[in-house]
């Protein structure tokens, strides 16, 4: 495996809803190995599926990435430019046919709450206790994401290409759908790979609470780590 220095660009058709910690291109490509070694199992090329809760797991050491002080040489995913932001509205309403069934099932557990409506003519779900949710949701809109990065440049973009289908969060709504990926050898990913958490104190770095490697979902990785401080 020739390790070599990247430039991951995600090319994005919808905007994107970024979480107050930004996405380490390391995890989206741990992500990314674990599909492809599941698709491998259902194919019977494995003799048994990876456990992605498992922290031990080989899946979190074989992604195809250099390491150095104790992390993957992989950058947070950073948008290019941000063109502006708005605001998404959802409502979601309970369907009152399946309501009415419940009200009469008191085992399903919402019987009590139908009984109680002012009105037992009709069942509400457009307001009240009955509304099943409104959310809001804060989006930006990129046109590209990067990533900075060291390792095997054709397993990182098949890897990408194979299983990664958007960025950041609610993509079931749409949010932060790709349409293209592109990795290509940059000079620049020496230096630019290290804009991530860092186990380790250094100059500008802002203490904060995160694991420093896949899984980052896992919150029993979480340390105190260091970022720089224009990420935050």
């Amino acid at each position: 495996m020739e390790l070599k220095p990247f430039r991951v660009e995600f090319d994005l058709c919808s905007p994107v809803q970024m979480d107050y910690l930004p996405i380490h291109l390391d995890g989206l490509i741990a992500w990314a190995l674990l599909q492809d070694e599941i698709q491998a199992f259902l194919k019977g090329e494995r003799e048994m599926a990876p456990n992605p809760a498992d922290c031990d797991s080989y899946l979190y050491d074989s992604l195809p990435l250099k390491r150095e002080n104790g992390v993957y040489c992989a950058s947070v995913i950073l948008p290019g430019q941000v063109d502006g932001q708005s605001t998404r509205y959802f409502t979601r309403g309970s369907d009152a046919e399946s309501l009415a069934t419940l009200g009469i099932r008191e085992s399903e557990g919402r019987g009590t709450l139908i009984r109680n409506m002012k009105n037992m003519r009709r069942i509400f779900t457009s307001g009240g206790a009955l509304k099943a949710g409104f959310e809001i949701n804060q989006v930006q809109h990129v046109p590209t994401c990067v990533g900075y990065g060291i390792g095997d440049i054709e397993s990182v973009q098949s890897l990408l290409k194979a299983h990664v289908a958007g960025l950041g969060k609610n993509r079931a709504k749409g949010h932060g759908s790709i349409s293209d990926i592109r990795v290509e050898e940059d000079e620049l990913a020496h230096e630019h790979w290290k804009l991530r958490a860092m186990p380790s104190q250094f100059d500008g770095g802002v203490p904060i609470i995160t694991p420093v490697r896949p899984p980052y979902w896992n919150k029993s990785l979480r340390q105190v780590a260091y970022l720089p401080r224009e990420l935050l």
